[in-house]
C-alpha cells in the first residue's frame, strides 16, 4: 500500500526508525539516549504560490501555532486548498521516498508535522534534523531557535517539564523538484532520561490548562429564569492580553443568544426586573455612561452619560429606573504627608464615601443619601417603596474594629427607620412582602444570638450564619447556629417560603434548602464537588461548579422541587477535551483523641499502588476549608500530574463543620492545628504505604504558610517545605498589615501583644527559629499588603545566619496573591521544581529557571 504521501504531486521522502510503540511509557530499563524521532502527524504536504505582484512564494507560516494541538483526522480550512486534515504518519526503518507527480507543479511547498512528547521528569534533549529544506520548530507553541552543526544538518534544544508536550515543524522549500528527505533524531543531554514520542492527543494536566482557559467570573439569571448571563475572563489570571466578555444563553437548551467576546465586556450587567431587557455600563475618559438594551431586537439607548466616581446601580422593581452609587474621595494633603485618622485609614480608599441617588430613565437624577458614612444599597423591597442601606462605623474597641448600621429608607419622603447595629454583618435581602429580612452575619451578630458554641467559649465569626429579622418586631431568628455549615451566600425562594443557600459542607461547597415552614434543611443534588457561583430566578438555579478532578461547568435545576442539576456548558470542553486526569479519594484520618479530621488525597495519571511515590501535603489551618476545587491558585490536580500524591487535610478551626470546629481557630495559631498536622500526616503514611515516607512534602500560604513555618519548629518529618507570604512574627503581623489587626479580631480574639506573651511570642517561628530543619522555601510578594513582606524577611535572615538551607523567592510588584499572568507562572513552576529538588532528588528544573544557582 502507498503512503498517503504518494498522493501529493510534490517530492517528499521522510526517513525514520523504528524505535519503540507510539506514545509507550518512558523505558528506563534501556538506557538509550540516541534514537530516531518516531511518531508524526502530517498537514500537506501543500503547495505555497507566488502572491499576485510577487516574484517568489511567501515562507511565512500559515498555520497558527499557538492553542494548536491536533489529532488525526482534525479538519482545517486551508485558503486556496479547501481543506486539509491531520493524517498519522508513522515510519518504521527504512526511507519513504515520494516522486512527484506533476512537475509542472514544481513551485513552492510546505509541509506540517506534529508529533507528541512526554516525560516523567526535567528532560533535555537535542533534536537533531537534517533535509534539505528551511525548517521552523516550535515547542507547546513557542518557537525554538536552530543552530546550524554543519553538513545542513540543524540542531534545537528541548528543555522538557515533567509531562506532555507538542513539537511541531514545518518544513517549507522554494522549489520542490527532487527528493525531499526529513531525517530526525533526538538525544539525551541529561542522564537516561527517554521520552515517549506518538500522535496521541490524550496529555496529563498541564499548567496552560490552569492558566490558559476561559474563567467564569459570575453569573446572573433573568428574574423569570429563562436567560443566563455568564461573565468570563481570559486568561484566568491578569495580562496584557487579557480579555473579558459576557454571553446570554437560554436557560432551555444553553443556546447562545448574544456574546460580546472581541466586542469587549458589559461591564455592570443587570437584569431588568422582567427579564426582556438588561442594563449595561461604559466607561470612557469624560465618565461613565449607563445603557439599556432590549433582549429581543438588540436595540439600544443610553440613559446617563459623564457619571464620575460611578460605583454601581440596581434597578428599580418596578423598571422605571435605577438606584445609582457615586463616590467621592477627600484630597490627598499637598504637603506630602497624612494624619491618619484611625489605623483603618491607612488602606487605600479609606476617605472614599459612597452616597446613593436615584435615576430615571429619562437621565433626571435625585439624590438619596448623604451625610460623613458611605451609604451601601443592601437591597429594594420588591414594592418599590423602600431602601435597605447599611452604613458602616469604623473601630469598636478593643475587639469589634467596625459595626454595620442598618437602616430603611423611604423612597417617596426620604424618612429613615433605625432597625439594628451589629458587628460580624455581611449582607440582608427583603422578602417578597417586604415583612422579613434574611440576614448574613457572624455568629456573635445581635448579641450573640446565632452562638452555637458554649458559654465562655469565643465563636469563630468568620462562620457566617443565616437569621431572620422581623421588620415590626425586631425579633431575630438564627437558623443555622446548630447545622454544620457555613453560608457563603443565600436569598428567597420565589414564594418565600424557602431559603436558598450555597454553603460550605466540610471540603465541599454544596446547595440547601431550608423550609421555613418545617424549619428543616435539605440538600440540593450536585454532580461537582465546589460550587463557586450561584443566582437564582423564578426558582430555577444556575451555578458554576467543579472538583478536584473536573474542570468548571455550568449547571441549572429547580431549587425549590430539588430537582436533578442539568449540564448547560462545558466553558473549556474543547481545549481540555484530552486531559488525562488522575484519582480523588476522600480520607479522613483519624486521631489518638478518636476524632476524625476530613481530607482527600490526589493520585497521579496512571497510578501503580506498587511503586512509592512523592508526597506534598497541602492545608490551609486557618478558619477556611481547602475545598475540592479544580485549579486555583494552589492547582494540587496538576501537582498530581507532575508525579505526586497530593495529601489535602482540614485541621481544627477550618469553617464548614460546625461552630464548635470552626472555634477552635480563636487563639489557635498552631497550638492545637500543629500536632495535628503531623499525627494526620503519620497516618496517612501508615495507611497508604505507596507513598515514601523520605519524600514528603508540605506547603501553605498566608495562615497556611505560617503553618508551615510553626510545623518545621516541631517536626523533621517533611523534606522539603514551602511557605508563600507565612507570618513569622505574630505582632509584626498584627500591627503592620492593612489587615493584621482585623483578621486577629477573630484569631486573637481580645488577646493583645501586652496581655498574651506566650501567643505572640511562643506561637511565632521566629523565635523557634533554630529548630527548623528542614530545606525551606520562602516566597513573597514585595508589596504585600495584607502579610508585610518583612514576615518572610525576617525569617530568612534568621536561617541563613543559623545556617539552614533556605531559599526566598521575592516576587516584584506583587501582593499576597501573585496574579500577574508572567509572573503567576514562574511562581507555580518554582514551587513544583522546589519539590523535585527537595523530594524526588531532581534539581534540574530549578537550576534551569535560576541560573543553576541552588
Amino acid at each position: 500500500m502507498s503512503s498517503p504521501l504518494s498522493r501529493s504531486p510534490f517530492a517528499f521522502g521522510l526517513a525514520f526508525a523504528l524505535a519503540f510503540a507510539l506514545n509507550a511509557p518512558p523505558a528506563r530499563a534501556v538506557a538509550e539516549t540516541d534514537a530516531p524521532w518516531t511518531g508524526w502527524l502530517r498537514l500537506g504536504p501543500v503547495a505555497v504560490p507566488p502572491a499576485a505582484f510577487a516574484e517568489r512564494a511567501s515562507a511565512e507560516p500559515r498555520l497558527e501555532v499557538a492553542g494548536l494541538w491536533p489529532a488525526a483526522g482534525d479538519r482545517v480550512s486551508w485558503p486556496g486548498r479547501g481543506e486539509l486534515r491531520w493524517e498519522s504518519l508513522y515510519v518504521g526503518a527504512g526511507k519513504l521516498l515520494v516522486g512527484p507527480a506533476d512537475l509542472s507543479a514544481a513551485h513552492a511547498a510546505e509541509v506540517w508535522l506534529a508529533s507528541y512528547l512526554g516525560v516523567a521528569r526535567f528532560t533535555k534533549l537535542a533534536l537533531e534534523l537534517d533535509g534539505g529544506a528551511e525548517l521552523s520548530l516550535w515547542l507547546d507553541g513557542e518557537p525554538l531557535a536552530l543552530e546550524s552543526v554543519g553538513s545542513g544538518k540543524q540542531r534545537a534544544r528541548l528543555a522538557l517539564t515533567t509531562g506532555d508536550h507538542l513539537l511541531v515543524l514545518r518544513s517549507f522549500r522554494p522549489q520542490a523538484p527532487g527528493l525531499w528527505e526529513l531525517h530526525a533524531r533526538w538525544k539525551s543531554e541529561l542522564g537516561d532520561e527517554r521520552p515517549s514520542l506518538g500522535v496521541q492527543p490524550a496529555r496529563r494536566l498541564r499548567l496552560d490548562d490552569v492558566i490558559d482557559v476561559d474563567e467564569v467570573e459570575g453569573l446572573e439569571l433573568a428574574p423569570d429564569g429563562k436567560h443566563l448571563a455568564i461573565r468570563y475572563v481570559f486568561p484566568a489570571v491578569p495580562a496584557p492580553h487579557s480579555a473579558r466578555w459576557l454571553e446570554i444563553r437560554r436557560v432551555a437548551d444553553g443556546a447562545l443568544l448574544r456574546s460580546t467576546r472581541g466586542a469587549g465586556a458589559l461591564s455592570g450587567f443587570a437584569w431588568g426586573p422582567e427579564g426582556d431587557r438588561f442594563a449595561f455600563t461604559e466607561r470612557a475618559s469624560g465618565g461613565v455612561s449607563i445603557w439599556i438594551e432590549e433582549l429581543a431586537s438588540g436595540e439600544r439607548r443610553r440613559v446617563a452619560e459623564g457619571l464620575q466616581s460611578f460605583a454601581g446601580l440596581r434597578w428599580k422593581p418596578s423598571g422605571d429606573g435605577f438606584v445609582i452609587a457615586l463616590s467621592t474621595e477627600s484630597p490627598a494633603d499637598p504637603r506630602g504627608v497624612q494624619l491618619l485618622r484611625g489605623f483603618a485609614d491607612r488602606l487605600p480608599g479609606a476617605r472614599e464615601r459612597t452616597q446613593l441617588f436615584e435615576l430615571s430613565l429619562s437621565g433626571v437624577r435625585r439624590r438619596l443619601t448623604g451625610g460623613e458614612l458611605s451609604c451601601e444599597l443592601q437591597d429594594l423591597s420588591k414594592d418599590g417603596k423602600r431602601a435597605l442601606i447599611e452604613r458602616v462605623h469604623a473601630e469598636k474597641p478593643p475587639r469589634e474594629l467596625s459595626e454595620s448600621e442598618l437602616c430603611e429608607l423611604d423612597l417617596e419622603n426620604l424618612s429613615v427607620k433605625p432597625l439594628f447595629k451589629t458587628s460580624w454583618f455581611s449582607s440582608a435581602r427583603y422578602d417578597k412582602q417586604g415583612e422579613r429580612l434574611l440576614v448574613l452575619a457572624g455568629p456573635s451578630a445581635f448579641g450573640g444570638a446565632g452562638r452555637g458554641v458554649p458559654e465562655g467559649v469565643i465563636a469563630n465569626d468568620y462562620d457566617t450564619q443565616a437569621y431572620l429579622y422581623e421588620l415590626a418586631s425586631g425579633a431575630v431568628q438564627p437558623l443555622t447556629k446548630d447545622a454544620a455549615l457555613t453560608i457563603e451566600w443565600g436569598t428567597w425562594s420565589e414564594s418565600g417560603e424557602q431559603l436558598v443557600f450555597r454553603a460550605q459542607l466540610g471540603s465541599y461547597v454544596r446547595h440547601v434548602v431550608y423550609e421555613l415552614a418545617s424549619k428543616t434543611w435539605r440538600e440540593l443534588p450536585a454532580t461537582s464537588e465546589v460550587a463557586t457561583s450561584s443566582t437564582l430566578g423564578a426558582d430555577v438555579l444556575a451555578c458554576a461548579a467543579s472538583g478536584a478532578v473536573e474542570p468548571t461547568a455550568i449547571h441549572v435545576q429547580t431549587a425549590v422541587a430539588g430537582g436533578a442539576p442539568r449540564l448547560l456548558l462545558r466553558p473549556n470542553e474543547a481545549r481540555l477535551a484530552h486531559l488525562r486526569l488522575g484519582a480523588v479519594e476522600t480520607y479522613r484520618a483519624k486521631l489518638a483523641n478518636g476524632e476524625e479530621l476530613d481530607g482527600y488525597v490526589l493520585l497521579p495519571v496512571d497510578f501503580d499502588p506498587s511503586r512509592r511515590y512523592p508526597c506534598i501535603v497541602n492545608y490551609y489551618a486557618g478558619t477556611a476549608p481547602v475545598s475540592r476545587d479544580f485549579a486555583g491558585r494552589y492547582p494540587k490536580s496538576w501537582w498530581a500530574a507532575q508525579g505526586y500524591v497530593v495529601y489535602v487535610l482540614q485541621p481544627s478551626g477550618s469553617t464548614g463543620f460546625g461552630q464548635a470546629f470552626s472555634a477552635r481557630h480563636v487563639n489557635n495559631w498552631g497550638r492545637i492545628t500543629t500536632g495535628e498536622i503531623v499525627e494526620c500526616v503519620q497516618r496517612f503514611l501508615d495507611a497508604h504505604p505507596y507513598v515514601d515516607r523520605a519524600k514528603v512534602g508540605c506547603i501553605g500560604a498566608s495562615y497556611g504558610g505560617f503553618s508551615t513555618l510553626l510545623l518545621l519548629t516541631h517536626t523533621e518529618l517533611f523534606a522539603g517545605a514551602v511557605s508563600h507570604a507565612g507570618i513569622s512574627s505574630l505582632a509584626s503581623y498584627w500591627g503592620e498589615g492593612y489587615w493584621g489587626a482585623t483578621y486577629s479580631s477573630v484569631a486573637s480574639a481580645n488577646s493583645f501583644p501586652w496581655n498574651a506573651r506566650e501567643l505572640y511570642v511562643e506561637q511565632s517561628a521566629l523565635y523557634r527559629a533554630d529548630r527548623i530543619k528542614t530545606p525551606l522555601l520562602l516566597i513573597h510578594g514585595t508589596v504585600d499588603t495584607n502579610v508585610p513582606v518583612g514576615e518572610s524577611e525576617q525569617m530568612y535572615t534568621a536561617l541563613r545566619l543559623l545556617g539552614r538551607e533556605v531559599e526566598y523567592l521575592r516576587v516584584e510588584g506583587e501582593n499576597h496573591h501573585v496574579v500577574s499572568y508572567a509572573k503567576r507562572k514562574l511562581w507555580m513552576q518554582s514551587i513544583v521544581a522546589w519539590f523535585d529538588r527537595t523530594l524526588k532528588g531532581e534539581p534540574e528544573w530549578w537550576k534551569q529557571l535560576y541560573d543553576g544557582r541552588g
